[in-house]
């Protein structure tokens, strides 16, 4: 069983901690109470920042989200978007006899 989560899920329940979030070019910024208290990079996995004055660790809140974050930093970068699966195509000049109306 693999621990990886999408960048979607990810922000979803960034946001069900009740935290707010602002993208940035490479990086999601965590923000509690318009403080910033954490930052994790979009593109790179294994880099998250949680050098910030704010985040504070006897609250169990942080604790959630730094684990959280931890989880996203580790997961793979193609783990982190959701695949689609493709949807298949008629070509109206391949139909056969059989499929017409």
């Amino acid at each position: 069983m693999t621990d990886y989560i999408t960048t979607e899920d990810f922000i979803r329940e960034v946001e069900e901690l009740g935290f707010r979030h602002k993208r940035g070019v490479f990086n999601l910024y965590i923000k509690d109470n318009g403080r910033p208290i954490a930052g994790v990079n979009l593109y790179q996995p294994l880099q998250l920042d949680t050098c910030y004055d704010n985040l504070n660790y006897k609250n169990p809140t942080h604790l959630s989200l730094y684990e959280l974050i931890n989880r996203y930093a580790r997961t793979p970068l193609d783990e982190r978007v959701i695949k689609r699966r493709r949807q298949p195509t008629v070509n109206e000049n391949n139909r056969g006899k059989n499929d017409e109306k």
